[in-house]
């Protein structure tokens, strides 16, 4: 603390004594929390402790002589002038605190509580002394209390609870307006009711009147600590009786005495109704599906999510229906399964029924899959009926039954409190609002961002946008009293219907400060009524669409009161012959003689069972069972039947396919083995032992068995054995092996084929085939190959030599044929010059034959290494070859677009030469007209040369490839009769085929196949 400016002894330490009291004092001064200062009488700072200092913002030399105007705003400074001079007129000494607004040296404005004294000495103001406090903590305290009143009373009267609050003494003293609408009275009527008043006529949840010690008041105050979901029923003046669900709480005053007890209350009555009557409903289907006869049930949700199994077929195949309840299909069944029952459950989900056939745990089941709708028509699951078809004995009497299902699904939830700001920041959520989310999903900062919010319209679905929310209507000034209900997905993906409701909490100048909206979880309430429709319709669309058969419910006097199923109407009796008719009525006598019994000991004793008959000219399996009540009390009977007509047909069928089997392996010399993937054992069919010649009585160990193949062949047996079992790839193989009784060297062929479930070999079948008379056949066949390629290497080198030295005597006979008809050409007769005519084109003819034979020979050794060959290319190439030919005939050549293909370019330019110069040779009276084409036929493309000529007989269109053959005289056209030849060679040589299709007077196609090459262009 400092002094004025100029003195040495004045201010606060003017009377100290000695240098360390007047440190002391200075010190204590510091060291409190509070504001001290000395003002003169002028108004101007003479001393400041630490705490001003740093209130202010300024230093202490700043303050100092200083007017106190410098941290205080402009009214203050007047105010507190006023306040002075009144004290010093009035003689007033009071130290009432005064509060006033500080100004900072940094602008802020600090709300603060003054303590002011004033100095007088002799009647003279000599100035003040004053002690400041900041009160901003205590002036946000006092906001925020009132905002908790204003939060408070805004969720009372919004609750979607009743809410009522007694006294220590059990009257009532306060009522919402839900507690009014409960229990049908006024508020002003309540307050003059006890809490135990006889006209409420409270009973408990079992209809019986509630105790004294009871009563929700009483276990309040007896027990002092809060009751839960106490059920009670009350009477309104109406003198209906209503259901609510009571949460109560005891309020103690500052003596720890009870003041009040306060009560939450929810009218669950009409909830109350829906639960007997879905529990009436729930039984009925639930004993006829854990009942189902050889067979099962299933129920999913969209997610394909078990939710109801059941049936015999379930205890065969030793499967726990605890088990499959709450997994997917995809969490239960390997993938190859999945793939084929996966369409199925989607149809099905989507409104279409249909059939089908796995094999499943070894046993062959047929499945119908059908939609179940609820009261709207619409598809909200998916069932499957599923029917063992492999059984050919007696199935077992009894049948497993399978867990309970559908559970309540939710109690009443309390209520969900949710605060915003008025931009829409949510700031506050209580617990019951995350358990109803399912989780902390409170963190929006405005209204566009509750977008991240899942909201629909429960009526109609829509979306609602994020200004439509409840909570953002409520910021925007709106009072929503009528509770709206939506469709929300909670964080865990689940979806529930929420009512809502809320009003909007306003300041001291009417504006939104903020906005609270209540949230109740009305799923269950909502979901009762419509559970109890779809209840009723599983059990009917089960019995509707019971695979193969009828289902029928029947009184104790056999009288039917329900009949349905696929067989109902044809062959059975239709639903409506049978709904009120006694079954001994409906069938013949020898069939009733047979059911009667099975009937009457269901409904009568109890019993469960089932027989096969005859009705109505077909074969039927029949069980009959008893249908309980809640008591335990048989009520009805339920019937089963089954056509097994086809059943018992394909029983007969399958010994006589059995036998053929048996009667084909001995025909075909094949025999079946399996061996097992755990314990290596071996078995084998009949024909292997045959095969082997091994004694018949036991299959040998695996290790014996592979001894017996041929020492080279016996690694590459072992190989694929491990192999199959290891990875599970099937094998194909041929072998070698020695009998067992001659040691004869014979050939197989085996083969193995494993199958895997989840990634593991679970059983490892094959056959063994003798193959050793087509091994004989097929080295017989390699030896024939081998000399025919030999064979045929020699006439090829024959055919070069002899075409090549005919070539000089030939050129010799043309040669002295020219220098007669030089040199004596004028000489000979008429006769003479026709045959000397003969003569040159005989020559002429052979030097064309021996030059094609030329061509013909050198095909496959002289021809080009294969290359992609760009078929276009070659066409114009071979144009501009026969342009002459062309332009003298007037032909037209055309082409599509031709692909790239793999081969000899010169060669097959050879090929098309030869088939467009035909094609202009053999045309029509009109001009040559060719086509060329291209169509792709998977790894090859075939080419078509088409013409509009004279044609061809069908006859003659495998005479026109060979060599020489030509179907014309040489006076009507040209040629060798090599040249289609030629291109059927270089055709084989590219690994394709030629042909012609052709008549006459129609033209001619010739087409041939080409390789496509690997990087074909189009």
């Amino acid at each position: 603390m400092s002094d004025q400016a100029g003195t040495t002894e004045g201010g606060f330490w003017a009377d100290a004594t000695g240098e360390r009291a007047l440190d002391r004092y200075s010190k204590l001064v510091n060291m409190v929390d509070d504001g001290i200062y000395q003002l003169d009488a002028e108004g101007r700072f003479v001393a400041v402790n630490d705490t001003i200092v740093e209130v202010t913002g300024y230093s202490r030399e700043e303050l100092l002589n200083e007017y106190a105007s410098l941290v205080l705003a402009d009214e203050d400074v007047s105010r507190l002038q006023r306040e002075i001079d009144r004290r010093l007129t009035d003689d007033d000494r009071r130290d009432d605190p005064i509060e006033f607004t500080a100004r900072t040296a940094d602008g802020d404005a600090i709300p603060c509580e003054l303590e002011l004294h004033l100095l007088v000495e002799d009647g003279a103001f000599q100035g003040s002394i004053g002690v400041v406090r900041d009160i901003t903590e205590r002036r946000q305290v006092e906001r925020d209390l009132q905002q908790e009143r204003d939060l408070l009373e805004g969720v009372v009267e919004t609750s979607p609870v009743g809410i009522a609050v007694v006294d220590a003494d059990g009257k009532v003293t306060f009522a919402n307006e839900h507690a009014e609408e409960i229990y049908g009275r006024s508020r002003d009527e309540l307050s003059q009711f006890s809490h135990d008043d006889p006209r409420l006529d409270l009973v408990d949840e079992n209809s019986e009147p509630v105790e004294r010690g009871e009563m929700p008041f009483d276990r309040v105050v007896t027990q002092e600590e809060a009751i839960h979901d106490q059920i009670l029923g009350l009477r309104r003046p109406s003198s209906d009786r209503v259901w609510v669900s009571v949460n109560g709480a005891p309020q103690w005053n500052e003596d720890d005495e009870l003041e009040r007890a306060v009560f939450a209350f929810e009218d669950v009555t009409e909830q109350r109704e829906n639960e007997r009557e879905l529990e009436k409903s729930e039984r009925r289907y639930r004993t006829l599906i854990e009942n189902f006869p050889n067979g099962a049930v299933g129920m999913f949700d969209e997610n394909m999510r078990y939710t109801a199994v059941g049936g015999q077929l379930l205890k065969s195949l030793d499967i726990e229906p605890e088990d499959r309840i709450g997994s997917t299909i995809h969490e239960l069944h390997p993938d190859v399964l999945v793939e084929q029952i996966e369409p199925y459950f989607a149809g099905a989900l989507d409104g279409e029924a249909d059939s089908f056939e796995i094999e499943f745990g070894g046993r062959h089941l047929h499945a119908h899959a059908l939609p179940v709708r609820d009261a709207t028509d619409e598809v909200f699951a998916g069932m499957v009926v599923v029917r063992d078809v492999t059984e050919r004995k007696e199935y077992k009497r009894e049948i497993e039954r399978h867990n309970e299902q559908l559970e309540t699904m939710f109690e009443v939830l309390p209520v969900g409190v949710v605060v915003a700001e008025a931009d829409g920041q949510i700031v506050e959520a209580n617990e019951n609002a995350h358990d109803i989310w399912g989780g902390d999903v409170f963190d929006a900062d405005s209204v566009a961002e509750y977008e991240q919010y899942p909201v629909r319209w429960a009526e109609s679905g829509d979306r609602v946008e994020p200004e439509e929310m409840t909570l953002a209507r409520v910021i925007n000034g709106e009072e929503v009293g009528e509770p709206e209900i939506f469709e929300i997905e909670t964080a865990d993906g689940e979806r529930r219907l929420v009512e809502a409701e809320g009003m909007p909490i306003r300041d001291e100048n009417g504006e939104v400060d903020r906005g609270v909206i209540t949230l109740s979880d009305v799923t269950e309430r909502m979901e009762a009524q419509r559970q109890l429709e779809e209840s009723e319709r599983l059990y009917r669309t089960l019995a509707e669409h019971f695979p193969n058969g009828v289902v029928g419910v029947y009184d104790h006097d056999l009288r039917y009161t329900l009949a349905a199923g696929e067989k109902a109407g044809d062959p059975a009796p239709s639903a409506e012959e049978g709904l009120g008719t006694r079954m001994p009525d409906l069938y013949p006598d020898d069939a009733v003689a047979d059911l009667e019994p099975l009937f009457r000991a269901a409904i009568e004793d109890g019993e469960s069972g089932s027989i096969e008959t005859q009705v109505v000219g077909r074969h039927w399996r029949v069980w009959a069972m008893p249908l309980r009540d809640g008591d335990g009390d048989i009520f009805a009977g339920l019937s089963f039947a089954q056509d097994i007509t086809e059943r018992k047909q394909r029983e007969r069928e399958l010994e006589r396919t059995l036998g053929l089997l048996e009667r084909t392996e001995r025909i075909a010399d094949v025999g079946g083995w399996e061996i097992d993937p755990k314990t290596q054992d071996v078995f084998w069919t009949d024909n292997i032992f045959e095969l082997l010649e091994v004694p018949g009585d036991e299959e040998p160990p695996l290790d014996e068995a592979l001894d017996m193949y041929h020492e080279e062949d016996r690694p590459r047996v072992e190989a694929a054995i491990e192999d199959a079992l290891a990875s599970g790839n099937p094998f194909d193989i041929e072998v070698r092996l020695r009998t067992a009784a001659s040691s004869e060297v014979r050939w197989l062929r085996l083969q193995g084929v494993p199958e895997t479930a989840d990634g593991e070999v679970v059983s490892f079948r094959g056959a063994a085939q003798d193959i050793t008379e087509r091994k004989q056949r097929e080295q017989q066949l390699e030896k024939l190959i081998e000399r025919l390629e030999e064979s045929n290497e020699r006439l090829e080198q024959f055919a070069y030599a002899a075409s090549h030295d005919l070539q000089e005597p030939l050129r010799m006979v043309s040669s002295y044929l020219q220098l007669i008809e030089q040199r004596y050409g004028d000489a000979l007769d008429e006769d003479g010059e026709e045959f000397l005519e003969f003569a040159v084109d005989g020559a002429d003819r052979m030097r064309n034959m021996i030059e094609g034979l030329l061509q013909y020979s050198r095909v496959e050794t002289q021809g080009d290494d294969f290359a992609p060959v760009d078929l276009d290319d070659v066409i114009a190439d071979v144009h501009n070859d026969l342009q002459v030919r062309i332009e003298e005939n007037d032909a037209e050549i055309t082409a599509d677009a031709l692909p790239v293909v793999e081969g000899d370019g010169g060669q097959l330019r050879q090929v098309f030469q030869n088939l467009l110069d035909n094609a202009i040779e053999y045309s029509s009276d009109g001009p040559p007209r060719v086509n060329i084409s291209a169509e792709r036929n998977e790894g090859q493309w075939v080419v078509s040369v088409s013409d509009e000529g004279i044609g061809i007989d069908p006859s003659d269109t495998d005479r026109v490839f060979e060599v020489f053959q030509s179907l014309h005289a040489n006076d009507e056209h040209t040629g060798t009769g090599i040249g289609l030849a030629l291109c059927e060679r270089i055709i084989e040589r590219h690994g394709g085929e030629i042909w012609v299709e052709s008549e006459p007077g129609e033209g001619a196609t010739f087409s041939f196949t080409l390789p496509a090459a690997s990087d074909q262009k189009r």
